[in-house]
């Protein structure tokens, strides 16, 4: 998402001119219901109480117009990418609401940095009204920036998080050993049963296309000309099933068979009855995202389902895989190509592949093509004509050129923003006073935090709390006055970035590169994008750290053109 572009949201006023009545704003109402509830969570806590608590309090708020409900039923709260609450920031975004309410902040989220951005930064920066209930907080009240109430109610918050997520884990692996299966999805050619120790049923009408599928392929057929076929008769990618039965409601972009989705139901044992489960975990007590398991970690069960293939007719295409992959390997051995993993077709975003032909004079030359159109030929993308290699190392190693005078460019202007720089106070470096005044404002927030746990816990009174707080935020002003001061040039600070920026020294060593080579695509670029028309969109890993630094610089530039 791009928090980028100026946003208008503010609720179209029809009282705007008289005092004497409210502002009125397009409310959301965001309920959620926990994950681990499945649905069926404690009565307080269910979505129907949720809404009646939050309709209550919109019928005492005139000001607040219920716009849309946004429901997000079992959904965790330690993730953002739910189905309501990407609904709720998509209308937010495009102006349908302006003001987002809820019951409490853990129904909105239990991720405390991610809650945090979302109620600190991003809403403010939309100029979007945030108000939870159950802590009285409303963003727009004069003493909203204190969070530090809500701050410490996240942080409760991510830690019940953390515990939940550590029994679920335990429950989930006392399942397993008791030889029960929690799996949300069936592979296509099955349903689910219902069963925990059984969970899969044969599809009928799915499980004759995988039948088909391990037919053709053992008779030979090329992957590729398989999924032809497939398209041909019509028959529904498993994505496009799921979509038609309800399975996934999120419209995907792939709307055709290809050969990755048949490799995969060629490669799948569970067609054998055979269960593979824990491909991915989540320990959110232990830190862990959810990531993908090694093969050698995922957990294999024989037999646990019906059969749609045989063993011998599924080992039978895995022989005539061997063979195919022994021959794909002597082909890559030959036709080994430098832009290998970079390049993509801009129509279809499918990685093009290499191939080599030979040119009148009987020299080889290199071409990248888009697997979609080698595929299905127009029907899914128009990239017909390949890109020779040399062409595109011309345009690649131009561009790389212009990088390193870039680089070049940034160097020099941030080493004229250095002579600019000054000395602190009391003769010592701008470095020195900056580091000394950070020390100071960080032990003055230590003290602040110590005195609040204090306070907590009984051994200082709240005069004496109070008293101290006051003291300590008045001196954390004054540092933090003292400290944007001191930081107000960095132009040596700046220089040195730049020199120990291992991006800008790569390029200006390539300021005279001959040719291009696999190192130099390595270390600099992330993709490179190719039209029908042969017309590259190159992607650089630094841009990020280019801009920063152009940012950086031109600001010090204006401070230098300000006091000039």
């Amino acid at each position: 998402m791009n928090w980028n572009q100026q946003r208008t949201n503010e609720a179209p006023n029809p009282v705007a001119g008289n005092p004497n009545i409210a502002k009125v704003y397009l409310t959301g109402v965001y309920v959620r219901l926990s994950v681990e509830d499945g649905g069926l969570g404690k009565e307080s806590e269910s979505l129907l109480h949720q809404e009646q608590f939050l309709m209550r309090y919109l019928e005492q708020h005139p000001e607040l117009i219920l716009t849309k409900i946004y429901r997000d039923n079992g959904e965790t709260g330690t993730k953002f990418d739910r189905p309501g609450f990407s609904m709720m920031m998509d209308d937010l975004r495009h102006g349908a609401i302006n003001c987002i309410l809820v019951k409490d902040l853990s129904r909105f989220g239990r991720d405390y940095v991610q809650t945090g951005e979302y109620i600190e930064k991003i809403f403010p920066f939309m100029g979007t009204r945030f108000i939870s209930v159950l802590e009285d907080f409303d963003n727009i009240r004069p003493n909203a920036r204190d969070t530090l109430m809500v701050n410490l109610k996240n942080l409760m918050n991510e830690a019940y998080a953390k515990d939940k997520s550590k029994r679920i884990c335990s429950a989930f692996d006392a399942k397993r050993a008791n030889g029960e299966f929690n799996v949300k999805y069936a592979p296509y050619g099955y349903l689910l049963s219902g069963d925990k120790k059984h969970p899969y049923v044969i599809n009928p009408e799915t499980a004759d296309v995988v039948r088909e599928i391990f037919n053709l392929r053992q008779q030979r057929m090329p992957v590729r000309a398989i999924a032809r076929l497939l398209d041909e008769k019509g028959y529904l990618t498993p994505r496009q099933y799921a979509i038609k039965v309800g399975i996934r409601k999120k419209p995907m972009p792939e709307n055709h068979w290809t050969s990755v989705a048949v490799y995969r139901i060629l490669e799948n044992p569970a067609y054998l009855g055979h269960m593979v489960v824990h491909k991915t975990e989540a320990r959110l007590y232990q830190g862990i995202q959810k990531r993908k398991v090694d093969k050698k970690d995922q957990l294999f069960v024989p037999n646990v389902n019906e059969v749609i293939i045989t063993q011998e007719q599924f080992d039978s295409v895995q022989g005539v895989k061997k063979v195919s992959k022994r021959s794909s390997k002597k082909q890559k051995a030959k036709t080994e190509n430098l832009f290998r993993g970079f390049l993509y077709c801009a129509e279809c975003g499918r990685p093009l592949y290499a191939e080599k032909s030979k040119l009148a004079n009987g020299k080889e030359m290199r071409y990248y093509h888009c697997p979609t159109y080698r595929d299905h030929h127009e029907k899914y993308c128009s990239h017909k004509a390949g890109m020779r290699e040399d062409k595109i190392k011309t345009v690649v190693l131009e561009f790389i050129k212009s990088q390193a005078r870039l680089a070049g460019e940034i160097e020099r202007r941030a080493n004229s923003a250095s002579l600019f720089h000054l000395e602190g106070p009391n003769g010592k470096s701008r470095k020195d006073t900056i580091h000394d005044l950070e020390a100071a404002l960080a032990r003055e927030e230590y003290l602040l935090k110590d005195a609040f746990e204090c306070y907590v816990l009984g051994s200082l009174s709240e005069s004496d709390y109070l008293f101290s707080k006051a003291k300590r935020e008045k001196q954390m002003e004054s540092l933090r006055a003292q400290l944007k001061k001191a930081k107000k040039n960095e132009g040596k600070g700046i220089l040195e970035m730049v020199k120990s920026s291992s991006y800008v020294q790569i390029l200006k060593s390539l300021t005279r590169a001959r040719t291009v080579t696999r190192e130099m695509c390595e270390a600099l670029l992330e993709r490179i994008d190719i039209d029908k028309d042969h017309n590259l969109k190159i992607t650089v890993k630094y841009r990020d750290e280019f801009a920063n630094l152009l940012q950086k610089i031109g600001d010090l530039e204006a401070e230098i053109h300000d006091v000039g």
